[in-house]
């Protein structure tokens, strides 16, 4: 008898973690998405020119960090397009004024309510389904993976389309 194949998974949504989607994902790692490198900007960044970096890579989400490596938040692409299309952002010759520090979503500070969650090469792709269940109420479609070091370095970015890309290939 043939399996019939797994049926399609949006790259928008989490899938249910069913008993056969654990088998499916077993041993499985960030690092076996096979992410590209990361792309980060400094907050004194133009934002024009991150957003044409962002755009010649193909990238939805660039990460913000400090001269000293510090990841300090992010820039979602998607987002800064529906504010240049509503007029929240200016899309004129002030546009050309505005840093990644005027539009970018910081990271939470020790001492707030919402913690940021490490997600290494190494985390299991179990553990990045339950970061995305957990995170999806708040609207967060991505995860920033770090080195796992001290320094956290970010060296890559996983969205929701990551995980649907690797599971389309997944043999069940």
């Amino acid at each position: 008898m043939v399996n019939a194949p797994p049926p399609p998974i949006s790259p928008n949504a989490t899938p249910q973690l069913t008993e056969d989607l654990k088998a499916r994902i077993r041993g499985a790692s960030v690092l076996d998405l096979q992410l590209p490198d990361a792309f980060s900007a400094r907050p004194d960044t133009k934002l024009v020119d991150a957003l044409e970096l962002a755009y010649e890579r193909d990238y939805d989400h660039l990460t913000v960090i400090s001269p000293e490596r510090k990841l300090l938040g992010y820039l979602s692409i998607p987002s800064i397009r529906a504010k240049l299309d509503s007029g929240e952002i200016p899309n004129d010759e002030n546009l050309k004024k505005l840093e990644v520090n005027d539009v970018m979503t910081r990271f939470v500070k020790k001492g707030e309510k919402r913690k940021f969650r490490e997600i290494t090469p190494e985390t299991g792709l179990k553990k990045l389904f339950e970061f995305f269940e957990q995170e999806g109420e708040n609207g967060e479609d991505f995860a920033v993976v770090t080195d796992g070091t001290s320094s956290g370095w970010v060296v890559g970015v996983v969205t929701r389309a990551d995980l649907a890309g690797f599971l389309s290939r997944r043999p069940s």
